[in-house]
């Protein structure tokens, strides 16, 4: 008996639920293949000293910006709710043991001897539910459907963040494409 509640016990564990590894790690649902998403946040100093390109500046911009981290954050708790939701499909097994010691005095002829008594109750109980009437799947669809929104609105940040990092960059390099005609017509004008 004591071999097949291990079984059990070890089957059981390999198929709940597992935090990742590490905190950089998103926390995905088994059925998904959306690839790992990088550290969030370095803590890596900007340098002054380094022309930076545009990917270079939309990896920084995606890192220390606020929003990232929240909608980031927003999509690990609807992956933590799909695997709450998967795990309704598990049967749960619950052990207790409860110990207890009673003491008394009990009359054996003319004096009183103390009797010790220890009661130990270990029990096992397994359950689980057979049919629901799709209850768990529907649950299950829902919190599908939100890690879906969750990764899709995580998404749109990312786009916002890089089409404003865009826009700002061209921006700055039509500010001193500008700056640099202005001087070349400058330098004409004072040769004329």
């Amino acid at each position: 008996m004591r071999i097949i509640a291990a079984t059990l016990l070890v089957g059981i564990a390999a198929w709940c639920q597992k935090p990742p590894s590490v905190p950089s790690r998103p926390w995905l649902p088994l059925d998904t293949n959306t690839p790992r998403t990088q550290q969030l946040v370095k803590n890596t100093p900007i340098d002054t000293g380094h022309v930076y390109t545009l990917p270079e500046l939309v990896d920084l911009a995606e890192q220390y910006n606020p929003d990232t981290r929240a909608a980031w954050e927003a999509a690990k708790i609807r992956g933590r709710n799909l695997r709450i939701a998967h795990s309704e499909l598990l049967p749960s097994l619950v052990a207790v043991a409860s110990a207890d010691t009673s003491r008394q005095k009990i009359l054996f002829g003319d004096t009183f001897v103390r009797q010790t008594v220890s009661l130990f109750s270990p029990y096992l109980t397994a359950n689980y539910t057979i049919l629901d009437f799709g209850a768990r799947g529907s649950r299950i669809a829902e919190a599908r459907d939100e890690l879906f929104a969750a990764n899709f609105a995580f998404n749109s940040v990312h786009l916002a963040i890089i089409f404003e990092t865009s826009r700002r960059y061209y921006r700055l390099i039509d500010a001193l494409g500008q700056q640099t005609a202005a001087q070349v017509n400058l330098q004409n004008a004072e040769t004329l």
